[in-house]
């Protein structure tokens, strides 16, 4: 932890004004977060914050009509970036809980998360700059733990499928972990400014051997990883990186439309699987950080011979396709960007072009962000289980465009699950009955769930509210029924033979590459 900080009194939560404050609510991803909060959470208490006021007021005059029972938010007049510290502080002491979408998070976030901490409130994000979170995780995670303040960085896109995947594989087999395969099956959707530019702001800010494989985060699945426990093997699990290439698990993978919007799709079974997209290592160290956080206890763990490696599926294609086109790709984006990156002439020139051809405000259209979506797919090995070739594979299907449509709800309704704990209820906060009620949970999906209830797998408030940096996965089955429950996730998990394995476990005739 930096320096100590002068300790002030940590108001309860009780006394607190507002349930939530988003900051950043009019930006591109804060107004669908702010939008969805105020059709969807009649039974909160909250306000948006910013610097312009007419900015603010368009916004909330933009949610009308609002559902009978939503409180208008409030606004709050203030500019995060450049009041003191104090200031910041005592606005943080008025709410449970701050949504905070201003990034780039390597450039901004400190400037509030800080006080943040100080105040001991809640806090979530959509932070995916790794070097930052790390950098977080380095100087304020005693303090919170000192002043109890709860902080899920990566609560969109980046990292909740990756997360959550790997947990409910986990609570599902019943047992320790082996090789767990995620695959990007399909994805529709857009970039904005704030995507870009938050690619670009950790290499500025940090030194590029905290990025590149050869020594960063791109290179050590255990980046983030800060947990030493008797349930933890020593050395820990030797993680696969680099660029790999094989062939996907015929009657596992498939590409194919989205069921949401082609509900009667062809699917295309099998293809190529290649590493090192550029979210893996984002994403990884993420699912790292869940493995030693949910290792206090062996009962928990995912076990001593985890390994964890995400794929992009390619379909089905030539010879010479993969040649020319998606082994070269890999490679670059694994190896040469990261490098081409940390060059300042280089990365000053991606930054200028970034300014160019996007700008504040741009991303994907109305259009896209209703109808896009992704399918993503996890598939374990699980230590033990008979037959060999049988795995539990966890498919999760989000509706509306991943990176906006879809995080902006889904990191709003990790904040409500947050929310509802520090009320002291079981998180699933009040919505509204008529809006876009889910389809009912598979069985198994409620079994996994029910299980984690009896169990109290939520690490973070089943044992008493516990203050610190935590991940979604650490929130256990709450969250997931929370996210599961808002309509806008899908989700199913089962146990599926793998064609491509002996009964044994050994891999049959089929070569990978």
């Amino acid at each position: 932890m930096e320096g100590s900080v002068r300790m002030h009194k940590i108001v309860p939560m009780e006394d607190r004004k507002y349930d939530i404050i988003v900051i950043g609510a009019t930006g591109f991803t804060g107004s669908i977060v702010t939008k969805h909060l105020s059709h969807h959470a009649p039974n909160i208490s909250w306000a948006v914050a910013g610097r312009s006021r007419p900015k603010l007021e368009k916004l909330a005059a933009s949610l009308d009509p609002l559902p009978a029972g939503v409180n208008v938010p409030d606004i709050l007049i203030i500019d995060v970036l450049t009041e003191d510290e104090e200031t910041v502080r005592e606005m943080m002491e008025k709410t449970r809980m701050v949504i905070n979408v201003v990034g780039p998070y390597s450039y901004y976030g400190e400037k509030v998360l800080k006080p943040c901490i100080r105040a001991g409130t809640a806090w979530v994000d959509l932070n995916g700059e790794t070097p930052w979170h790390k950098d977080m995780i380095d100087k304020y995670q005693s303090l919170a733990e000192e002043t109890g303040a709860v902080i899920v960085p990566s609560c969109g896109f980046d990292c909740i499928p990756s997360d959550l995947s790997v947990y409910l594989l986990h609570k599902y087999a019943g047992g320790p972990l082996g090789n767990v395969d995620a695959v990007l099956e399909e994805v529709k959707g857009g970039y904005s400014f704030g995507t870009l530019s938050s690619f670009v702001a950790p290499y500025k800010m940090y030194p590029s051997s905290w990025i590149v494989p050869s020594t960063g985060y791109l290179g050590n699945p255990y980046f983030l990883f800060n947990t030493s426990t008797s349930a933890l093997p020593t050395p820990l699990p030797v993680q696969p990186t680099g660029t790999m290439k094989k062939f996907a698990s015929k009657n596992i993978f498939y590409s194919g439309d989205l069921a949401h919007t082609s509900p009667k799709a062809e699917k295309h079974w099998g293809g190529s699987l290649t590493s090192t997209n550029p979210m893996e290592g984002i994403n990884r160290a993420v699912v790292m950080r869940s493995y030693g956080l949910r290792s206090t206890t062996t009962k928990d763990s995912y076990g001593t011979q985890f390994r964890y490696r995400e794929w992009v599926l390619n379909p089905r294609s030539g010879s010479i396709s993969r040649l020319l086109f998606e082994t070269p790709l890999a490679y670059f984006m694994g190896y040469g960007l990261p490098w081409v990156m940390s060059i300042p002439i280089f990365r000053n020139l991606i930054g200028y072009g970034i300014n160019k051809l996007t700008g504040e405000g741009y991303g994907p259209n109305k259009e896209l962000q209703e109808n896009g979506g992704f399918r993503w797919k996890a598939a374990a090995e699980v230590v033990g289980h008979v037959p060999g070739n049988e795995k539990a594979v966890v498919r999760l299907e989000g509706r509306k465009d991943p990176g906006y449509g879809w995080t902006g709800i889904i990191l709003a309704e990790t904040a409500l699950y947050i929310l509802g704990r520090l009320r002291g209820d079981d998180g699933v906060v009040a919505r509204p009955g008529d809006v876009d009620a889910a389809p009912p949970l598979q069985e198994e999906v409620r079994m996994v769930i029910e299980k984690g209830r009896a169990e109290r797998d939520d690490i973070v408030f089943d044992c008493g509210r516990k203050g610190g940096f935590w991940t979604t996965a650490a929130l256990g089955v709450g969250l997931v029924e929370r996210v599961v429950g808002c309509g806008y996730l899908e989700a199913e998990i089962g146990w599926v033979v793998d064609e491509d394995v002996d009964g044994d476990g050994a891999k049959g005739d089929r070569k990978t590459k």
